[in-house]
């Protein structure tokens, strides 16, 4: 949250006694320094518009509660205060420990649990190669649900039950990422075009 500057000022306060900061306060400098150095690793965070970063936030508002518990848990490790050097150092430590490891098993299990990945094995269980090939470069494209539905309707019962099953798994895998601590992060940088 400080430039470096700002940062310098605040060390050399804290140094000569002049600026006294409670463990909560250096607790809650922690937290957002760390929050911050979080964000602004996302290269279009500082370009994009106020109101697609208020978009995001809102429409992430659970995922945001779990970001900032992880992050509260990440900055327990740190030993540097936000006005530190060293801080740098210990975000550093944070991201490649921490951040990129759970992005990465975000970014996998995004791609294991798409619809595609789900429902092709059930058709080429069930035989229905023309129709699970179709519906499966339909499906490609989420937005094409309503070409989906009319798919299954004339696949008949049989057909339609497994794009039910196949829907329903993946919607539960899809659940499952959403709540993953470091989603509101992962979905955030995607949303500005990086991920």
């Amino acid at each position: 949250m400080f430039d470096d500057h700002a940062g310098e000022l605040v060390r050399l306060g804290v140094d000569a006694g002049v600026i006294r900061v409670s463990e909560s306060g250096a607790t809650k400098g922690r937290q957002a320094g760390l929050t911050s150095d979080l964000l602004r690793r996302l290269p279009l965070f500082e370009d994009a518009p106020v109101d697609e970063i208020l978009s995001i936030r809102r429409e992430l508002d659970g995922s945001l509660i779990r970001f900032r518990d992880a992050v509260a848990r990440f900055s327990d490790g740190m030993r540097a205060a936000g006005w530190d050097p060293e801080f740098v150092d210990d975000a550093e430590d944070v991201f490649v420990r921490e951040v990129e490891p759970a992005v990465q098993e975000i970014e996998d299990a995004v791609r294991d649990s798409s619809f595609v990945a789900q429902f092709l094995p059930s058709m080429t269980a069930s035989q229905n190669w023309a129709a699970g090939g179709a519906l499966g470069m339909a499906a490609y494209n989420l937005a094409s649900l309503p070409e989906l539905a009319s798919l299954a309707v004339g696949g008949g019962v049989g057909f339609a039950s497994g794009v039910r099953e196949a829907y329903l798994e993946w919607r539960k895998g899809r659940r499952g990422v959403e709540r993953k601590e470091l989603f509101f992060y992962y979905e955030a940088g995607r949303r500005l075009g990086i991920s």
